[in-house]
């Protein structure tokens, strides 16, 4: 079980907090509301566990003196001030030294950041 996880359940009673709000879990399709609630949270906030340097620390031998460019990296992340979910797109363009990195890797950072 992912740290998070953990810390979510212990801290954060999903299916109070949606009661609370006026939720009736008991209706149709709702039964599993708070598990479903907890496991987007999850995914919304998985960049706080990635390190950007374990996602960094691969790199290759480049010949080419030119940028590496990696345009329209789709994002979600979260607001925190008020904890709502806003999407977006960002490019990121650097001109390596010696040693570039994987493209795959700068989408990866960009979940870490978001």
């Amino acid at each position: 079980m992912h740290a998070f996880k953990e810390a979510w359940e212990k801290h954060v009673q999903i299916p109070d907090l949606l009661l609370s709000l006026g939720v009736d879990l008991d209706e149709e399709g709702l039964e599993e509301t708070p598990e479903r609630v907890g496991k987007a949270w999850e995914e919304l906030l998985q960049g706080y566990t990635l390190d950007p340097e374990d996602i960094l620390s691969r790199t290759f031998e480049c010949e080419g003196h030119g940028p590496a460019i990696c345009r329209n990296i789709e994002f979600c992340s979260v607001c925190e001030h008020h904890m709502i979910p806003f999407f977006g797109e960002c490019h990121i363009a650097y001109i390596p030294g010696e040693r570039v990195v994987g493209l795959s890797k700068l989408t990866r950072l960009v979940d870490c950041f978001a």
